[in-house]
């Protein structure tokens, strides 16, 4: 795939991201080129998209490859994670690595280990739709409350468990 046509994939997750969730204003979404967050070490990281809200910042990597995403992939996107994350301390920063090929031996574990969304999707309006109940617009993710229908408490939500899901 040229350069170019990753340019065009990549608006076109950000425009399914805006009209797929609820709220979000098209200024918290930045995405391609000149979309970069600088980290605590003073490197200015290119992120193919992110999204901004009260209390989080989403760092989403497309990787549009023609074989499976690489421990090398992940690793890299985890690296600037942290290094963003180190700059921007009381905000909650995620990340997300998007493929279409999905992931060779290990990329799992690693994900697993440094808490990185892998999303096979098979456009940018899937990972929209899959990806979307992460996203908390106006308040941190630590305030959301989902109510325990069975013992009637309010319990903190848990990252991996979306709102409303008991």
């Amino acid at each position: 795939m040229k350069f170019d046509e990753y340019e065009a994939l990549v608006k076109h997750l950000f425009a399914a991201l805006v009209e797929q969730i609820d709220g979000l204003p098209a200024d918290a979404v930045g995405y391609g080129r000149r979309n970069r967050h600088t980290g605590a070490s003073g490197f200015k990281h290119q992120i193919d998209v992110s999204i901004r809200t009260v209390a989080e910042l989403h760092l989403i990597e497309c990787k549009y490859w023609k074989r499976q995403v690489t421990p090398g992939a992940l690793l890299c996107l985890a690296a600037r994670a942290h290094d963003i994350r180190v700059a921007n301390p009381g905000c909650a920063v995620k990340s997300a690595l998007a493929t279409t090929k999905g992931q060779s031996a290990g990329v799992n574990k690693l994900a697993e280990f440094f808490k990185v969304t892998l999303q096979r999707v098979g456009s940018p309006e899937e990972f929209a739709l899959k990806y979307r109940d992460q996203i908390h617009l106006s308040v941190p993710a630590e305030s959301v409350y989902v109510i325990d229908t069975v013992k009637a408490d309010l319990v903190p939500a848990i990252q991996d468990r979306p709102i409303g899901e008991t």
